[in-house]
């Protein structure tokens, strides 16, 4: 059976899957904020992403499996900060590079002349070797992660 991936916008029912895959240990581990997220705390912020705000919430989908979530939000500047998280044992496959790299071809990501950036912590090889093969480059340094980047017009 051919591997077909897919993204959409993120819809109401798909909130208990991000919800779970966000609380998932290796999530937690991997991220910035090492919180667990509370269902009050899930539920406003899924209201705020279906709203129309400039901000762009993906879900993956592999032959009509959901596989992960990849978020866009805009800063002050007018630039993305981007996030990507997938379901746990559809991790190590590959699939973080394609869904950067579709998810950039998006209508609604095309279209904008912004930069992408990407807040990763310094001991998630997988997210650095995804965006890195998926023409992210180094920007910065910081204390408690790297900084990476990309121009939408050059993603694909």
């Amino acid at each position: 059976m051919k591997k077909i991936i897919s993204v959409r916008a993120i819809k109401k029912s798909d909130s208990d899957d991000v919800l779970n895959w966000r609380n998932d240990p290796l999530t937690i581990k991997n991220s910035l904020n090492q919180n667990k997220i509370s269902k009050v705390e899930h539920n406003n912020w899924i209201c705020r992403a279906l709203k129309e705000n400039g901000n762009y919430y993906f879900i993956a989908e592999l032959n009509n499996e959901k596989i992960g979530i990849i978020s866009y939000e805009l800063n002050r500047n007018k630039n993305f900060f981007i996030s990507i998280n997938l379901k746990p044992r559809h991790r190590h496959k590959g699939f973080g590079k394609q869904l950067l790299l579709l998810t950039q071809k998006t209508e609604q990501i095309k279209r904008r002349k912004n930069l992408i950036y990407a807040r990763i912590k310094k001991n998630n090889y997988s997210s650095i070797k995804a965006f890195n093969n998926a023409n992210f480059y180094l920007s910065r340094e910081c204390k408690n992660y790297l900084l990476f980047c990309c121009k939408i017009n050059y993603a694909h």
